[in-house]
């Protein structure tokens, strides 16, 4: 069964692709789930505008990320973390360590995005 994927999914294509799927997986998970929908005539006529809607939310989200790069470049931050001899720092400074020190600066980023 072919279909149309409304988003990425990382075995099969990106987002506005025409998969060929088992049936069995298109009706039962792809489907229900919203993730695709069915190759047909009508939805391949469409699939053009979609695509153009597409990239003008892609054009749209990369000019947000460019603001905020710019925005975070003059921020600095310090995150306090225990260190042994010589400076050696015990753990890592994770994603959520640094999303929460942001969030203190004003910026509300989630931590999947750092």
């Amino acid at each position: 069964m072919k279909v149309i994927l409304r988003q990425d999914y990382e075995s099969l294509g990106k987002i506005g692709e025409v998969v060929e799927v088992k049936d069995g997986f298109a009706r039962n998970f792809l489907l229900p789930r919203k993730i695709a929908y069915s190759a047909l005539k009508g939805n391949l006529a469409s699939l053009e505008e979609e695509k153009k809607n597409f990239a003008k939310k892609a054009e749209h989200e990369r000019e947000a990320a460019e603001n905020l790069s710019t925005e975070l470049e003059k921020v600095s931050v310090t995150i306090p973390v225990q260190v042994g001899e010589e400076d050696k720092i015990f753990g890592t400074v994770t994603t959520q360590m640094i999303a929460e020190a942001l969030k203190e600066k004003g910026f509300d980023i989630d931590k999947r995005r750092i």
